[in-house]
């Protein structure tokens, strides 16, 4: 059977006013018989995700009525990590209805295949939720949804008030009847409880094991990381019996922390640099030095007084380089340390700003010290060198008085150069792959807030909005730095990365948003779209005017700085491109004459405009000058700017002076049309952000639908990181368009966070 036959009749009844069982039971038997299951779940994900209240519900107990009637093979093709995930996100909802939904499911399945291992996510889901407090109803009996979970219904209210004297009543004859054998019931309760709080206190003692050898991974006993994941499969197999409230709770903050642990400890081990034994090299070199007899000990005694002077300022050489070594390793443990904190708190969701950007302080400070503890050691190291060809010139002063204590100092200039050698060979390695930490915990702290971001931004009321009196009225309401309220009928409110009021300046827009674009100096590609309708502030926050700069002077200053702090390791060269693209027609801004350039697609550039000019740039300064006379060759009217992109792109090339390894990151800025046009390529952006969101196939992408998707098609996804800056107007006027443009961008990013 055609699937999308079996989308049709699911979709039917989502439509119908009430679910017809003898048509479930169809969808069910269809999706048996042809092994479409899982498609049949996919049909139903959207409308449990983003839909109306009441398509919501529906969806949920259409869901609950195809398990109810489906054997056990179909439930468990539902019974999967990611829907229960899924699942449990949709019951932190606001509305009850929908909630109610979610949590009779639940209810109902756990009841059902609880002592089915196979159904172990059931499970799960359902202790979750309830050590997060959510009450549940009591199970519902085959047929029963229909009631359970009605429009409308009163089920929420009637669980959130107070019990019914007859359910009181029912609770407490429960308790207190008599039943045969129930001191062998509690007798054996209690064993299951002693033998959880002896499970409990294994995994105690071998997560603070564990703790200890994070610190240093070496002393990391073997059989402790064996037992975490022994540890794991024996926690979820406990958490589907029956258990005891506190117990749950217990074993579920174990069961993270150990997913935790074992997560820092497979990032160490992966990572972890190699240490020459620099100084037991010199150790044994001293000690076949000492071992050596002196062959020149028959000349006079003033004359050997000078051969041990040179003599003790090898051995002064060597203690000073043991020092050098013993400096750079505790560098590298204070290092490995900050990883380690790093990763333990990594998916802390309540995690302060302000604790963030401690942390950040700190890896800077710690990668900064260690840039100049290496940079010190290649001064001392090169005054090593020079002071053994001293002590080799003086050496040769002796040669016609004492040819055979010649011949012995030569010897032990030889193996110190060794030592040398290995030496230099293990700083470089411990410096390559401090370079490769830093850049790995930089790129992972900004994943941890998100690859794709979303700021709102109100420009102030303008004077004819403000002559229309409350029909211009401002309907914004920043209830918090991350939301920000639409005063409609409906008062939607909004939950972004960042919410600014007009007050505040392009400067503390881009704050937040800076750190990102170091990113580019290590080889991530990055995009930052400007989206909103016409008039609501896109131009100015992008190029900014005589009041403060836009983000193009912004991200200029920002790019250079990096590249200042890099100049002692990394040679970086920045180049600007600026261009349009009109009607699907690419115009090349900084030479007007180059028009309907084409996209091309290679390996060694990735996706690029064939034939597009590109300016190396010397300073910030030198930037936005280049990038004004480019835009002076624009077209200035409204209907043009409206329906045009307006893009400034940014190459990042760096090269390692140690290694000679280059990287390319790209940074484009983007000022996209106006919403209000409904253009074909912001539908396009929305619709290719939504397909990656989805995890679909790269190749099922439709990046080659605009010009401009085909264009960004290796930065959206994957490692790179996305920046919509949404532009509104406050006045009640434009509401419905300022909330138009803020769906759009949650579209973009794949979810819905406007309540």
């Amino acid at each position: 059977m055609d699937p999308r036959n079996l989308e049709q009749m699911i979709q039917e009844q989502l439509m119908a006013p009430t679910i017809d069982d003898s048509a479930v039971r169809e969808i069910v038997r269809v999706a048996q018989q042809e092994s479409l299951q899982k498609e049949a779940f996919e049909v139903l994900k959207e409308p449990i995700k983003k839909e109306k209240r009441e398509t919501q519900v529906k969806a949920l107990l259409l869901l609950g009525r195809m398990i109810d009637m489906g054997d056990c093979a179909f439930a468990a093709d539902l019974s999967t990590r990611k829907w229960m995930d899924r699942l449990v996100k949709v019951a932190k909802t606001k509305d009850l209805s929908v909630r109610d939904a979610v949590l009779q499911n639940i209810v109902n399945w756990q009841a059902r295949f609880h002592d089915d291992a196979q159904f172990i996510d059931f499970n799960l889901a359902y202790n979750r939720l309830k050590a997060k407090g959510f009450a549940f109803p009591p199970p519902s009996a085959t047929g029963d949804y229909n009631q359970a979970t009605e429009l409308g219904s009163s089920a929420s209210a009637s669980r959130s008030g107070p019990r019914t004297t007859q359910q009181q009543q029912q609770q407490h004859q429960q308790r207190a009847a008599p039943s045969g054998g129930g001191g062998s019931r509690n007798a054996q309760a209690a064993a299951n409880a002693d033998k959880v709080k002896v499970l409990m206190s294994q995994i105690q003692a071998d997560l603070r094991s564990m703790e200890i050898g994070l610190q240093d991974p070496t002393r990391m006993p073997p059989h402790v990381v064996e037992n975490c994941r022994r540890h794991q499969k024996k926690v979820m197999l406990v958490m589907s019996t029956d258990l005891q409230e506190a117990y749950t709770h217990q074993l579920i903050a174990l069961y993270d922390q150990i997913g935790e642990y074992l997560e820092i400890y497979s990032a160490i081990t992966q990572a972890e640099p190699v240490i020459a034994p620099t100084v037991r090299a010199e150790r044994s070199g001293e000690s076949s030095s000492k071992s050596a007899p002196p062959e020149g000990a028959h000349h006079e005694q003033h004359d050997s007084s000078e051969l041990q002077e040179v003599k003790d300022r090898l051995q002064q050489a060597k203690a000073h380089r043991r020092q050098l070594d013993d400096e750079s390793n505790r560098i590298r443990q204070q290092i490995n340390d900050v990883r380690v904190k790093i990763s333990m708190n990594q998916d802390d969701g309540g995690e302060s700003e302000n604790k963030k950007q401690k942390m950040l302080n700190m890896v800077r400070r710690t990668s900064t010290q260690s840039r100049g503890i290496l940079a010190n050691a290649k001064v001392q190291v090169t005054q090593l060198r020079q002071l053994f060809n001293s002590l080799r010139k003086e050496a040769e002063d002796f040669a016609n008085a004492w040819t055979n204590d010649i011949n012995y100092l030569n010897s032990m200039a030889e193996k110190a150069v060794k030592i040398e050698a290995k030496g230099l060979d293990t700083l470089k390695k411990l410096y390559l792959n401090e370079m490769q930490m830093r850049k790995k915990l930089y790129n992972k702290i900004q994943e941890f807030r998100g690859n794709t971001r979303i700021y709102c931004r109100a420009r102030p009321l303008l004077p004819e909005e403000k002559s229309k009196g409350d029909a211009g009225a401002d309907v914004t309401s920043f209830t918090s730095p991350t939301e920000i309220m639409l005063k409609d009928s409906s008062n939607r409110i909004f939950e972004v990365d960042g919410a600014f009021k007009p007050s505040d300046k392009t400067k503390t827009v881009f704050e937040d948003a800076a750190p990102i674009l170091t990113c580019s100096l290590d080889g991530f590609n990055i995009c930052m779209f400007a989206y909103g309708q016409t008039g609501a502030g896109k131009s100015y926050t992008v190029q900014g005017d005589s009041s403060g700069p836009g983000l193009l002077a912004l991200s200029l200053e920002k790019l250079f700085e990096d590249a200042k702090e890099r100049s002692e390791t990394e040679s970086v060269t920045i180049e600007l491109a600026v261009f349009e693209i009109v009607n699907e027609s690419i115009q090349d801004l900084i030479e007007p004459g180059k028009k309907n350039l084409q996209v091309q697609v290679s390996e060694q550039f990735g996706c690029y405009v064939d034939g597009l000019t590109q300016i190396a740039l010397a300073s910030p300064q030198d930037g936005m000058a280049k990038a004004t006379a480019a835009l002076r060759n624009r077209e200035k009217s409204e209907q043009h700017t409206s329906k045009s992109a307006l893009i400034f792109q940014f190459l990042v090339h760096s090269e390692s002076t140690q290694t000679g390894s280059m990287t390319t990151g790209k940074v484009y800025l983007v000022e996209l049309p106006g919403s209000e046009r409904q253009d074909k390529m912001c539908q396009q952006l929305a619709n290719v952000m939504e397909k990656i969101q989805q995890n679909v196939k790269n190749d099922q992408i439709p990046y080659r639908g605009c010009k401009l998707t085909h264009l960004l098609q290796d930065s959206l996804g994957g490692s790179s990181k996305q920046l919509f800056f949404v532009c509104i107007s406050p006045s009640r006027m434009h509401v419905a368009a300022s909330g138009d443009s803020l769906a759009y961008a949650f579209k973009v990013r794949g979810v819905i966070l406007g309540k």
